[in-house]
């Protein structure tokens, strides 16, 4: 059984992945702000990192981040297939550990928030919780576990999707990884754009369609589109993971080692 080997290697190949990612993040919240003050206003402004730090944007970057490296298909995939590695066990050994850094990510995410985000002035998990779960959920710890709940299967689902972009990508021309690379942001903007001004229109009309019971089902949205039930977008997010993975899969026994 090669999985573990695989398995130890993916896992110090994204370590040093992810140290270089929060090293970028937290370099950029302190000089970031000091370098557009110097481009925009042609002055040193002096630093103020609190109002940088009590924010979600290190939660946010962690997420874009594993969406590109999941992603990246060919990286290692050559060295190991030509070593007898079988593309199976490369594709579980790749899922296996940026699940792994995904739940150490959550976990990290969670500690952030607590204990340096809040203190400097973020709205704290309870808050967050009254704005956008309502009465569907007892506001106090258990805000926290939504919270960890949903960020984890979000970390997950882009990890799926990651995976599934990039099998299918490596196996297009460049010509058509453009196309796909304009196109498919543009419609899904486009989608989102349509769904949130359905979600915003007064009229009952988008409350009584087909698609605004589907949105209320897998997002456990009220009447209003107001709150929603966190387990309800807990679910949905796994369910789109298994079918991002599945597809991934079929793709990745596709890949072809490349050619120097």
């Amino acid at each position: 059984m090669k999985f573990k080997p695989v398995y130890q290697y993916r896992l110090r190949h994204d370590a040093s992945l992810l140290g270089y990612a929060y090293l970028g993040i937290f370099a950029g919240i302190w000089w970031l702000p000091t370098l557009l003050s110097l481009l925009l206003t042609g002055r040193q402004s002096a630093l103020a990192p609190s109002q940088y730090l009590a924010s979600l944007f290190p939660q946010f970057a962690m997420q874009i981040l594993f969406f590109i490296a999941s992603g990246m298909v060919y990286r290692g995939f050559t060295v190991l297939i030509q070593n007898g590695i079988t593309r199976r066990t490369y594709w579980w050994a790749k899922l296996a550990s940026l699940l792994t850094y995904a739940g150490l990510v959550s976990v990290l995410n969670v500690l952030y928030r607590l204990t340096i985000a809040q203190p400097l002035g973020l709205k704290t998990y309870q808050a967050y919780g009254r704005l956008e779960f309502g009465s569907f959920t007892a506001h106090g710890v258990s805000d926290i576990w939504w919270f960890w709940g949903r960020d984890l299967s979000t970390l997950v689902l882009l990890i799926a999707a990651g995976m599934m972009a990039g099998a299918i990508l490596a196996l297009l021309n460049w010509r058509w990884k453009v196309v796909t690379l304009i196109a498919v942001p543009c419609a899904g903007a486009g989608l989102i754009a349509i769904t949130l001004a359905s979600v915003g229109n007064t009229s009952n009309a988008f409350y009584n369609s087909w698609a605004g019971a589907l949105l209320r089902l897998m997002y456990g949205f009220d009447g209003h589109f107001r709150y929603h039930a966190p387990g309800n977008s807990i679910v949905t997010s796994l369910i789109l993971t298994l079918i991002c993975l599945l597809i991934s899969y079929a793709f990745n026994r596709l890949l072809a080692i490349r050619r120097s």
